[in-house]
């Protein structure tokens, strides 16, 4: 497998049809670290996380090969270009979930969770120590790499699996309660739910100002 690659179109009045090998001034490619990592295989928008204006962009690799699996987050500015990750200096952040081999699931944007303003990020830790966990990153006007295993405080919130089930994909729910503070979904496809074992199920994590680990066990 490739290193992979992400794309970003820029939107426009009169937008028509393009071709990734020729996009030219109409987009940007972002381009992974390693080969064999898979970059691209998932993408997702991540809201404005750093308070900028603008838009910043998620991106997930297939596979981690010879580095900790993790997301990348690529940091929106005023024309915004081709990136390598390999190298991304303050362009993008990376956030490490577990260890080098691991198979990625997905993040997504989770909007503003906590209420401060900026768009916070959602993303799945399938293979921690202990059960698996999502876990949500808060924004910050100075967003940096950042380790899951050992976090520094008030940089996330963990979402704990039930122990007899596994999490899968997460997404950004929105305001789904009406209180004002964005909300996040969960999947677990292989809970036992009231459709029997194995039927699976989608829990919600609701947000607020003080919002702290969870562990629906």
């Amino acid at each position: 497998m490739a290193s992979g690659s992400a794309y970003v179109i820029f939107g426009k009045a009169g937008l028509g049809d393009l071709d990734l090998a020729a996009l030219g001034a109409s987009g940007a490619r972002i381009d992974g670290a390693v080969t064999g990592q898979g970059a691209g295989w998932g993408v997702a928008p991540a809201g404005d996380v750093n308070g900028g204006g603008l838009a910043d962009v998620l991106v997930d690799p297939y596979r981690s090969r010879g580095e900790p699996g993790g997301a990348y987050g690529g940091v929106g500015r005023a024309g915004f270009a081709g990136l390598d990750l390999a190298s991304p200096g303050t362009r993008a952040v990376r956030i490490v979930r577990h260890a080098s081999g691991s198979r990625s699931v997905n993040s997504d944007g989770a909007g503003d969770v906590n209420g401060d303003g900026f768009g916070d990020v959602i993303i799945s830790d399938p293979t921690p120590a202990t059960r698996a966990s999502s876990v949500v990153v808060f924004g910050s006007a100075t967003p940096s790499d950042l380790d899951l295993t050992a976090p520094p405080a008030g940089r996330v919130m963990r979402i704990s699996g039930r122990a007899d089930d596994d999490t899968g994909p997460v997404a950004g729910a929105g305001d789904v309660n009406g209180d004002g503070f964005d909300d996040v979904a969960i999947g677990a496809p292989f809970a036992g739910g009231e459709g029997g074992a194995g039927s699976g199920g989608v829990g919600g994590v609701r947000g607020g100002a003080c919002v702290a680990g969870v562990d629906p066990a």
